[in-house]
């Protein structure tokens, strides 16, 4: 009966301290660890240490404002549950707020915040292995973004996992980020890049939203391994690219979106080995593009390959005599070089129409179709170079 009372009256003790008496007992850099339990919040780190919770450790905002600011430089949170922030959209209201610099924080879960967790201002922090869900009772445009990057950067985003938020990584004025092997399901937009440069999204995944990944206002942007599937919206697009330059769009899969690749804007970019399929469109353009090249890229069970507003140049579709691969290209290749000895075309009467009514849809590969085909040798060229393998291993 002894032992249990003191159980009881230890478990009871450890409740009791609050998560801020143990900061500020810590010396700077030592480990302070979180008992299971419920901890009232707001709180403020503002020493480094190493906050470790417990399973079970929950830090209960009280509605108003930001649960965790982490002010000091070097802090690292991890294992903490974290809820109830504010609603404060021009406030961003946040489950963690991060000011410093070299922080990490990794290994929460993050539930019924606005914004998840937000880099106001830092630079070279980690944020990794995080759950984030937003209110997915809210119309998307009432929720925060799950991970939002303010000015600073170089910081490191990997494996979180971020869904029902508005955008679930957002870039504002930031440079020189990683963004790598997260996921976002349910959102607007899986990466939103806005006035930020020289960054990298690489082996992402975008599910079940409007667009994958929009990039708008961009300079040295980097998006490269990622899967973008399944953005049926009406406005559904696996990737946005809007005023890029100098951009890379490498080995990236897009896959059963209402449109693929949509272009506008874009000046000096190279979308090279990105597998292109099941799409309603494969790509789009809604304006003007130099300088771009889109080569050995594989365009697959598409709908409609190509379309848009504006004629395409037929220099944006090959680079150093090497186009892309189109399952619906019927040429030949006697001299075994690998590209078509005949240009890809794809701007029939048809296939314009569509555009204009998609319920021509249903003449789609049928006879009236093939009798358009013929006809199509009279337009201009699309592909001069069409390759007649898939040029990766997809």
């Amino acid at each position: 009966m002894f032992s249990f009372f003191t159980a009881m009256s230890y478990a009871h003790a450890e409740q009791e301290v609050s998560i801020e008496q143990l900061i500020t007992q810590a010396k700077p850099g030592q480990t302070v660890i979180v008992p299971s339990g419920i901890y009232k919040g707001p709180l403020t780190i503002d020493k480094p240490v190493i906050l470790q919770a417990k399973p079970g450790a929950i830090l209960e905002g009280n509605g108003m404002g930001s649960v965790l600011t982490i002010t000091a430089d070097g802090v690292t949170v991890e294992g903490l549950t974290i809820r109830n922030s504010g609603q404060d959209v021009t406030a961003h209201d946040a489950g963690i707020l991060i000011q410093g610099n070299d922080t990490i924080v990794r290994n929460n879960n993050i539930q019924d915040t606005l914004f998840g967790i937000h880099l106001d201002r830092s630079s070279a922090c980690l944020v990794s292995d995080n759950f984030i869900q937003g209110d997915k009772e809210a119309p998307v445009a009432r929720r925060g973004n799950g991970i939002q990057i303010t000015a600073g950067g170089k910081h490191m985003i990997e494996r979180n996992r971020l869904t029902e938020v508005q955008d679930g990584v957002y870039f504002d004025q930031t440079v020189r980020n990683t963004v790598k092997q997260n996921t976002v399901q349910n959102s607007r937009y899986g990466y939103h890049v806005m006035f930020s440069d020289d960054n990298r999204i690489v082996s992402n995944v975008t599910e079940d939203s409007v667009i994958g990944a929009m990039i708008m206002s961009a300079r040295g942007i980097e998006v490269q391994d990622n899967i973008f599937r399944d953005q049926l919206d009406v406005q559904g697009c696996g990737l946005f690219l809007y005023d890029v330059q100098n951009g890379l769009v490498k080995g990236n899969k897009l896959l059963n979106n209402t449109t693929g690749i949509t272009m506008d804007t874009v000046q000096d970019t190279l979308l090279q080995k990105n597998l292109v399929a099941y799409n309603a469109m494969g790509v789009k353009r809604e304006g003007e593009i130099e300088a771009t090249h889109l080569t050995e890229n594989a365009f697959i069970a598409n709908v409609r390959q190509i379309g848009g507003g504006t004629n395409w140049s037929t220099e944006v579709w090959s680079r150093q005599a090497h186009g892309n691969y189109w399952d619906d290209y019927r040429g030949w290749d006697f001299n075994k070089d690998g590209v078509g000895d005949g240009a890809y075309r794809m701007a029939d009467d048809m296939l314009k129409a569509f555009e204009d009514n998609p319920l021509l849809g249903i003449f789609y590969a049928g006879p009236l179709h093939q009798l358009m085909d013929q006809i199509a040798s009279a337009y201009p060229v699309v592909d001069e170079y069409p390759l007649m393998n898939v040029p990766f291993t997809e």
